[in-house]
């Protein structure tokens, strides 16, 4: 199933099909609206992973996932602002680009293989790793890997937990 951008944007029960485009998590939609603001205040033409980290709060399981590895989630968000283009004028025609719709997808296949019924930063942490990128890059040289996050949330936060 592809990801429709206006379902990263509007985030709320509709007449989808799938219980996860429903049953986003407090943390990640403030985590997808604040990439969405940082990518438009930059001047960005899109959304694409390196928003999504760097927008990823402190106060959830991502950041607890993170922790395990002894991985400081605010120093790797410093070394990934290098990542991004320079900086335009602000950008209010602004879209959610293939890889963001991957991530997205990424995570909710994740978040279907740990039987769990809802769509978290954890999940989206998970996606990460798995796209090619320059996160991607940056977490598996700090020893972060798509095991090792399935693992940390297994330990966190088991199998089959509800939203």
């Amino acid at each position: 199933m592809s990801v429709e951008p206006i379902t990263l944007l509007d985030l709320k029960p509709g007449d989808e099909n799938d219980i996860l485009d429903r049953v986003y998590t407090d943390r990640l939609r403030r985590t997808i609206a604040d990439a969405k603001a940082l990518a438009q205040s930059r001047g960005d033409a899109s959304v694409d992973e390196v928003h999504f980290f760097l927008s990823i709060g402190d106060d959830g399981c991502a950041h607890a996932t993170l922790a395990t590895f002894d991985v400081c989630l605010q120093d790797l968000q410093n070394g990934l602002l290098a990542f991004l283009p320079a900086k335009q004028p602000p950008n209010p025609e602004l879209e959610f680009g293939d890889p963001s719709e991957r991530v997205i997808a990424g995570a909710k296949n994740f978040a279907r293989s740990m039987s769990h019924t809802f769509l978290g930063d954890e999940h989206l942490l998970f996606a990460l790793v798995e796209e090619p990128s320059p996160v991607s890059a940056v977490l598996r040289l700090r020893g972060v890997t798509s095991d090792t996050i399935r693992k940390q949330v297994f330990n966190l936060l088991g199998p089959t937990v509800s939203s």
